[in-house]
């Protein structure tokens, strides 16, 4: 660590900040962030190495420094985009228009049911200003490019009191999950040998000690998968700029999406599989790339989780009349099979971890003595963790979260990070979501009289913020910054403690800057899931709780408001469609997770039914198979000599298809700022 990692480190956040939802929500470009595997860094990262530092010589970054600063620059990726601030403002802010905009929202008085605390508070005198400005923006929109006169568009005065409670749970909620990085990275790293497939890519593209670039760019097997992937894309760019700027259309798109329903159609055993996205797959190089260096049983699942839970549920639903379908407006009987699958894998990282997990504890506790300083990084990620969860605790009972529910919200919530940091730990799936959010499951498990509306409603609040799409989630980004930072000899309690500061430092640049944008054009408009879905969902589940509570007596309304405490339990109504899904998705996981310890030759990962329902994996479950062919194929024929040399060609599909998704980003950029106008659309991943 030295000044000049420390100051490319804070270059490389207050870029990522600063950018990426002007990229996002104004550009439409690909997004800069978009999954755990974001084009900003890797992207700008490989830029990086092959045309600067590569020709710095003697003053080139070193490994260790490189690890830093993309240790750092991952970290920080929770902030800007769907980790945070893609839901965040309009969850805070749009539910005052939806007040008076949506009938069943003046019916039931539902907003007026949320704490004040957490909506920003618009009042007759400044609702022009406070929300008609953030849906409209300015009418002259080019003082964007103003920050001063951007930043003064914003107001503050109502924003504050409460961002005041928002930024501390978001920040406890952050340290809990930075600690448990911490806490489990030993166990996964040295004693479980999970491969990182993400860290592992990284770290190849380091130069070597004592040289400046990496031998993988001086491979050949490299440059040709890489020409060949970007020539592709290039050759599609190209074709929408001709296309738009002169109408012509003689040249044409090389397809990346592949028409396969004339083969499953008419094919009775198919049927199941016979609809988008199975009959259409789009073919994503990286997840080739990936999937060449992830163990075969990984690679399979994940390549056929959804072909398999597809079978699974209508073999359920035809013979014994179980629809995983079913369920409510609040959870389906999808969520809590996914929960289920959640739970297993909660347990297996528990009983595998068990003496050593015990043992960090103790020693968190001081219990025991503590090992040199040099080993203690475990305990240190466990008191961060016991500390920012019961900080986090704690501010949701100042909020008015009864302390059983609130400890409910904190547990589920740690469930659904840890198995998220699994998952990109042990798989490389970079593009992952979850699926569930605590309160859907803490609802579905008790019922509606245990919890209440207004209960409920704070928790569905709180995760339209906090969990609603982790597709960006602080947790992964660390498990991949900690094996990084451990791979490159960057010291792990120094680099965790950068990533602090900086996520700090980026959250006081990107919530400035997103307000700017906001309230200066009509960007959030144009975003109808972060407009529509996440500021409106909580309410209208709200209301839909209130109204059966309601149907069965005012005094059972008024009753599940008030419990609280363990007299919630004496409450308890589970709704049973839900229970049986969860309970297959639980003895699945489990089952396939005990004949993988017992049979080394089993087949199949248990991780098929964590994914299996993502909208994601069923986008890149054919890549996953080729990838899995690929290597298959690789290995049979040709053995683990050639396995190994062509390991630098499937490094540059990956690179090439980063880079075939930044290159038009920054081209956008450059437009927009001689022109004004937006550049032609293109989009490598999908959004």
């Amino acid at each position: 660590m030295n000044i000049r990692s420390l100051l490319l480190s804070l270059l490389a956040v207050s870029l990522i900040c600063g950018l990426t939802y002007y990229n996002d929500a104004v550009l439409g470009q690909t997004f800069l962030i978009g999954n755990h595997m974001p084009i900003a860094v890797f992207g700008t990262l490989i830029l990086f190495l092959y045309f600067v530092n590569n020709h710095l010589g003697k003053v080139s970054l070193k490994r260790s420094e490189l690890a830093l600063i993309v240790g750092i620059s991952l970290s920080v990726c929770v902030v800007p985009a769907s980790g945070l601030l893609r839901t965040f403002t309009t969850t805070l802010i749009m539910p005052q228009n939806y007040k008076t905009a949506d009938p069943s929202f003046a019916e039931n008085k539902i907003v007026e049911s949320a704490p004040k605390q957490l909506l920003v508070d618009v009042t007759p005198e400044n609702r022009d200003k406070v929300l008609g400005q953030f849906k409209q923006g300015k009418q002259n929109p080019e003082t964007i490019f103003s920050p001063g006169k951007a930043l003064a568009e914003v107001p503050w005065s109502a924003w504050w009191p409460t961002l005041k409670w928002w930024l501390p749970i978001i920040l406890s909620f952050w340290i809990c999950l930075i600690g448990l990085s911490l806490f489990v990275h030993k166990q996964w790293s040295e004693h479980e040998l999970l491969p990182y497939p993400l860290a592992q890519f990284t770290s190849s593209l380091f130069p070597e000690e004592g040289k400046t670039v990496s031998s993988v760019f001086k491979d050949r097997l490299f440059w040709v998968s890489f020409l060949l992937v970007f020539g592709l894309y290039a050759n599609n760019y190209l074709t929408n700029v001709i296309n738009v700027y002169t109408g012509s259309s003689n040249w044409r798109h090389i397809p990346t999406q592949i028409n396969i329903e004339p083969l499953l159609s008419g094919i009775a055993i198919l049927e199941p599989i016979s609809r988008w996205p199975f009959t259409a797959p789009t073919i994503f190089f990286s997840v080739i790339g990936f999937a060449y260096f992830l163990s075969d049983d990984v690679a399979l699942s994940v390549g056929i989780g959804p072909f398999i839970y597809t079978y699974i549920t209508s073999i359920l639903a035809a013979t014994y009349g179980i629809s995983m379908g079913g369920g409510n407006s609040i959870a389906s009987g999808n969520t809590f099979f996914t929960f289920g699958a959640y739970l297993g894998m909660f347990m297996m990282i528990v009983y595998t971890g068990r003496n050593y997990y015990a043992s960090i504890l103790k020693q968190s506790l001081c219990v025991s003595k503590a090992p040199s300083d040099d080993d203690n990084y475990p305990i240190l990620g466990a008191r961060l963790t016991m500390l920012g969860g019961l900080a986090m605790w704690g501010l949701l009972l100042a909020l008015g979260l009864d302390w059983l529910m609130a400890a409910f919200y904190v547990v589920g919530s740690i469930i659904l990070m840890l198995v998220l940091g699994r998952i990109i730990a042990e798989t490389g799936l970079f593009f992952v979501q979850a699926y569930w959010v605590p309160c859907s499951i803490i609802i579905g498990f008790m019922g509606y009289n245990a919890v209440g509306p207004e209960t409920a409603l704070m928790m569905f609040i709180l995760s339209m913020v906090l969990t609603l799409d982790p597709r960006e989630a602080l947790l992964p980004f660390m498990v991949n910054s900690l094996k990084i930072f451990d791979d490159n000899k960057v010291k792990l309690k120094k680099g965790v403690s950068l990533c602090i500061i900086f996520i700090v430092i980026g959250l006081g640049v990107a919530l400035p800057v997103t307000l700017a944008i906001q309230y200066n054009t009509q960007a959030p408009m144009g975003d109808w899931w972060a407009v529509n879905v996440a500021p409106k969902g909580p309410f209208e589940k709200a209301i839909v709780i209130k109204k059966d509570l309601l149907s069965k007596g005012e005094v059972v309304l008024e009753q599940a408001n008030s419990v609280s405490g363990f007299d919630r339990l004496l409450e308890l109504n589970s709704q049973t469609e839900l229970i049986t899904p969860f309970c297959i998705g639980l003895g699945l996981f489990l089952l396939f997770s005990f004949l993988r310890l017992r049979f080394l030759k089993w087949p199949f990962h248990p991780v098929m039914f964590l994914i299996c329902l993502q909208y994601a994996t069923m986008l890149t479950a054919a890549s996953f198979l080729i990838g899995w062919l690929v290597k298959i194929a690789v290995t049979k024929f040709g053995g683990v000599s050639v396995y190994q040399k062509l390991k630098p060609l499937m490094i540059g599909l990956i690179t090439a298809e980063l880079l075939a998704a930044l290159i038009p980003v920054i081209i956008g950029f450059i437009y927009v700022m001689i022109t004004g106008d937006k550049a032609v659309y293109f989009r490598v991943f999908p959004g």
